[in-house]
C-alpha cells in the first residue's frame, strides 16, 4: 500500500490516492482518494493565488489517514487474517498510515495476525524493493495516463472525473496487459 501523488482541477489542488496491489501478481486491489492543500514553495504571486482559490474550498482533515482507513476496511473484508496465514501489510514510513492501523479493527487484531513491513520510499525502486508492486502501478500510471505525466497541462476536471479514469485504466491493466513489456 503506497500513496500516489498527483493533482484535480490544477496544480492548486493536489491529491493522494492511495493504492492497494497485490504483491506477487501486481493486480490493483483497490484505490482511495484524498484532496489535499498545496505545499511547499511558491512565490508570491502563487500564494496570492492560492488564498483566493481557497475561500470556495474546505480541506478535509487528515485525508491521507481517512483514505488509508478506508482500504484497511476493505482489506478486512476482502482478505480478512485467518490462522496460519497472517495478513502483511506493506507500507513506505508515511504516519498517517500509523495512526490509521493504530486506530483501525485490524492494528488490534490478534497478535501475529497483521505483520506491517515498514520500507523507507527513498530506497531504489528495484524489483527488490517490497514496494515494487506499488512503484510499478505509479510507473504505469504515470506512463499511459497523461492527466497523471509530471509537468503536464493535461489534468482532470475534477476529482470525481479523475477517479472515473482511474478505474477504466484499472480495469484494462487488471484484466487486459498480461505481462511486464520485456518479461517474456
Amino acid at each position: 500500500i503506497d500513496g500516489f501523488q498527483s493533482f484535480d482541477r490544477s496544480r492548486f489542488f493536489p491529491n493522494n490516492i492511495t493504492i492497494s496491489v497485490a504483491g506477487d501478481s501486481r493486480f490493483l486491489l483497490e484505490a482511495t482518494h484524498a484532496s489535499l492543500r498545496r505545499s511547499g514553495s511558491m512565490t508570491a504571486r502563487q500564494k496570492a493565488r492560492r488564498e483566493v482559490l481557497e475561500r470556495t474550498v474546505t480541506y478535509e482533515p487528515r485525508a491521507v489517514e481517512r483514505s488509508f482507513a478506508e482500504l484497511l476496511d476493505q482489506i478486512a473484508r476482502d482478505r480478512p487474517p485467518r490462522g496460519g496465514q497472517p495478513l502483511v501489510l506493506v507500507t513506505d514510513l508515511k504516519k498517517e498510515y500509523t495512526s490509521a492501523l493504530e486506530t483501525h479493527a485490524l492494528g488490534s487484531f490478534g497478535k501475529g495476525m497483521v505483520a506491517r513491513v515498514l520500507v523507507s520510499s527513498r530506497k531504489p525502486r528495484t524489483g527488490w524493493n517490497p514496494l515494487f508492486p506499488v512503484n510499478y502501478w505509479d510507473r504505469e500510471l504515470r506512463k499511459d495516463q497523461s492527466a497523471y505525466r509530471r509537468k503536464t497541462s493535461c489534468h482532470a476536471r475534477n476529482a470525481s472525473n479523475g477517479m472515473a479514469r482511474f478505474w477504466c485504466y484499472a480495469r484494462y491493466h487488471n484484466y487486459r496487459k498480461r505481462y511486464l513489456i520485456g518479461s517474456h
